[in-house]
């Protein structure tokens, strides 16, 4: 038995290796501008054409974001694919609307507790 665990012991362990390094160049701030662009060119596409169906504005953003990233290929800023564009684009409306739940939960949380 004592030979198993000193067998255990005994063994090197090799440390993990590093996530890499945040992307910090010029370029890829500017890919992340999409994701916080988004959710302002959806809020402005609602506030400007406000007919549009409350479902359909989510749906736009990876469109937004397509959008958002071949004009910054135009202008030279950054270097993203259709794709990638689509993802930022939905995720900056994801965080928006992840924020906007959890502000609503806590009125309600608030309102009951008043009430209560």
């Amino acid at each position: 038995m004592n030979t198993i665990i000193s067998a255990i012991l005994a063994q090197t362990n090799v440390p993990p290796t590093l996530p890499d390094s945040l992307h910090t160049s010029q370029a890829q701030l500017w890919t992340y501008a999409i994701a916080v662009a988004t959710p302002l060119l959806i809020q402005f596409v609602k506030w400007v054409v406000p007919t549009v169906p409350k479902m359909l504005l989510p749906a736009l953003s990876p469109f937004v974001g397509v959008a958002l990233g071949m004009a910054f290929n135009a202008v030279g800023l950054a270097n993203i694919s259709w794709v990638d564009g689509a993802h930022l684009g939905a995720l900056g409306v994801f965080l928006r609307e992840l924020v906007d739940q959890a502000a609503k939960l806590r009125q309600s949380q608030e309102t009951k507790a008043g009430g209560a």
